[in-house]
Order: structure tokens, then C-alpha cells, then sequence
């Protein structure tokens, strides 16, 4: 039903090489309603993380015809001009890979919360390791093998789940509190571990990264940016509270460990207390662009204070992810930073505005 666009693709390349820009806009289509989707599920991205907990906790098998359907009437009621296109996520939740580490998740209507109620010491999470029969993994494979079939035969793009930043797992599994005090009380453990856990983090990538691609050409993720090849976006949300030595005594050899070993790498650079690693971040040889994300309450990303901040992003001839910006800030946009190596999401309230 939805035809993959080889001129869309070709875009897609063409802007992973520095030379052509991407501009995605997508809005709802008039007269159509919501799919019908659970109370306790707040949009149809979650749906599948519900489900999942729903299979792990209760027994209740996935239905997977209906999963399909409600997302491709969520398909059908949206419009994706420009370079937009559907995509199905593998959403399980931000860092999933603490679940499939240790088993605990807990669904919470629009996310869902890994952190344990009783953090593990540094001996429990030095004993974790892959566990190829863990439930939230098992379902993770399963779901992409049947939505996969589903997705090549509708023309559709899946997106590999959002496994997690390394340390944002490990504070899943230690506490947000502890690590950052082991930042400085037990600063080997914490390296060394972050080493085993982005071992780790490859081998769930690669693994589930076989699956999907058996079933298409491109790879997506949760940034919905298509890829001929391997690549996915890198985070560490806690990097906002660390000082630029602490970042790149702990967290630059987990980004460098990343970049060597996908094909590409975007880095999630998630509000202004992150703003201050940028210039590192931009001498990293192979990291191919930063995602600017400003953070709630501060200005969207087409707001002209962004603008130095996006001008040295490509003086270093990095790319540019930019989303949530506004329809009447394109034009000021596009006239403060050039066109190409830059990708713009703009959600616009109705088709005309599109």
C-alpha cells in the first residue's frame, strides 16, 4: 500500500553524504479519527510496549494482525509530504536494554520506566549478561519478524527498538543517584563496566539488526531517518549533569566505541546542559551530525538563538538533525545555515498548512 520511493531514498544518501538537504513534514489528514487503541496506552508509538508487558507479565499473546492494523490506520490518517514516510518502531521503551539485562519494566501510558525500585550493586551487574531466552528480548525478535513480513509487504520501514545509551542503562541498573556518585567513588568500576556493557549493546544491535534487515533493504531507528546502512542514534542523557573532563574521561570512549563499530552515528545532544560537550563532540572523526533536542520550555529548534550553535555544527562539516520546528521559521532557517547536510521535521496542524 505504502511504495518505498526510490527518489526519497536516494535523498536520504545523498544527505548521510553531506549533499542535499531533507525536509520532512507530516500532518493529520481531514475526517479521519484515531485508531481505537487501550485506555492505558496514550498514542499508538506505545502500543507495542504495552503489549509487550502485557505477553511478559500476564501470558496474553500478541495479536499481531491487530497491532498492524491499528498502525496502518494510524497510517492512513496522516500525511507524510516531503521526504516523510511511514515507519514502525520497535518501541519497548527508552533503554530497553536494561530489561533485557535484568528483566524489569514497568508500562506507563506514554514511556516506560526501567529504573529498579532496588538498585544492584556493581558485583549484581557485574554477574548480568546476554540471556538469549529473556522474555522483552524474546518479544522484541518476535515482534520484529512479524511485523517485519507485514511492513516489506505494505512497503512500510521498521525501526530497530531504542536499546539505550550505555550509561543511561547502567543507571537503570544502579540508580540514577548511585552513578552519579560512582562518577567518583568507584570510577573503575564504572568504566570497566560501561566497556562490558557497550559489548553487550552491540551483540542486541546486531542481533535484532539481522532480523529486520532480512526483511528490508534500509535501517531506521527511533529518529526515523533512513540508512542503507548500519547506523543508530547515540545518547547519554545523564551528560548533562557531567562537566565536559568528566564526559570525556567516562562517556567520549563509549561514543568513540559506538562510532567505530556502526557504519553511521547521529549523537542525541539533549538539551542545553549538553551544549557545553558540543565542541568535543564535533572533533570526534567519525560521528556524522548531532541532533539538537532544546529540552521542554525552552525555545523550538528554528528559534534564531540555535543559530551560532548550528552554524559551527557545519563549519566542522558535521550533519544536522533538527525536529519540532515551526512552519513560519523555515524561511529564517534556511537563511541562517545551508541547506545541505541539514534535516528539518516540521508537524504541521492540518494537510493546507502542509
Amino acid at each position: 500500500m505504502f511504495c518505498q520511493k526510490d527518489e526519497i531514498w536516494k535523498r536520504y544518501e545523498a544527505w548521510w553524504e553531506g549533499e542535499g538537504a531533507i525536509l520532512k513534514v507530516s500532518a493529520p489528514k481531514p475526517g479521519h479519527s484515531p485508531p481505537k487503541i487501550p485506555p492505558q496506552v496514550q498514542d499508538v508509538g506505545w502500543l507495542l510496549a504495552y503489549v509487550a508487558q502485557r505477553w511478559v507479565r500476564e501470558g496474553e499473546e500478541p495479536d499481531w494482525d491487530w497491532i498492524w492494523d491499528v498502525h496502518l490506520a494510524s497510517w492512513e490518517g496522516t500525511y507524510f509530504g516531503g521526504d516523510s514516510y511511514p515507519q514502525l518502531w520497535l518501541n519497548l521503551g527508552p533503554g530497553v536494554m536494561a530489561a533485557y539485562l535484568e528483566g524489569y519494566s514497568e508500562f506507563r501510558g506514554d514511556t516506560v520506566w526501567f529504573e529498579l525500585p532496588d538498585p544492584l550493586s556493581w558485583e549484581e551487574i557485574r554477574a548480568l549478561d546476554y540471556d538469549q531466552g529473556n522474555p522483552w528480548w524474546c518479544f522484541t525478535l518476535e515482534a520484529a519478524c512479524e511485523l517485519g513480513r507485514r511492513a516489506r509487504e505494505q512497503g512500510v520501514i521498521l525501526g530497530t527498538t531504542d536499546i539505550g545509551g550505555v550509561h543511561d542503562v547502567l543507571a537503570s541498573l544502579r540508580g540514577s543517584v548511585n552513578i552519579m556518585t560512582d562518577f567518583y567513588d568507584h570510577p573503575e568500576e564504572l568504566l570497566r563496566e560501561a566497556e562490558r556493557i557497550l559489548g553487550l549493546w552491540h551483540r542486541y544491535y546486531e542481533e535484532l539488526d539481522l532480523v529486520i534487515s532480512s526483511y528490508q533493504d534500509g535501517r531506521d531507528a527511533w529518529m526515523n531517518i533512513y540508512s542503507k546502512l548500519r547506523w543508530y542514534p547515540i545518547q547519554c542523557d545523564l551528560a548533562y549533569m557531567l562537566s565536559p573532563g568528566m564526559f570525556e574521561r567516562f562517556v567520549a570512549p563509549i561514543v568513540e566505541g559506538h562510532c567505530r563499530r556502526l557504519e553511521r552515528t547521529i549523537y542525541h545532544l539533549d538539551g542545553e546542559g549538553q551544549l557545553a560537550l558540543l565542541e568535543y563532540l564535533l572533533e570526534v572523526p567519525e560521528l556524522d551530525g548531532i541532533q539538537w533536542v532544546p529540552g521542554a520550555g525552552r525555545p523550538t529548534c528554528g528559534d534564531p538563538c540555535w543559530f551560532p550553535y548550528y552554524r559551527r555544527v557545519q563549519e566542522k562539516g558535521k550533519l544536522l538533525v533538527l525536529g519540532g520546528v515551526l512552519p513560519e521559521q523555515l524561511e529564517g532557517l534556511f537563511e541562517a545555515v545551508r541547506p545541505e547536510g541539514v534535516l528539518i521535521s516540521v508537524n504541521a496542524e492540518d494537510v493546507e498548512a502542509a
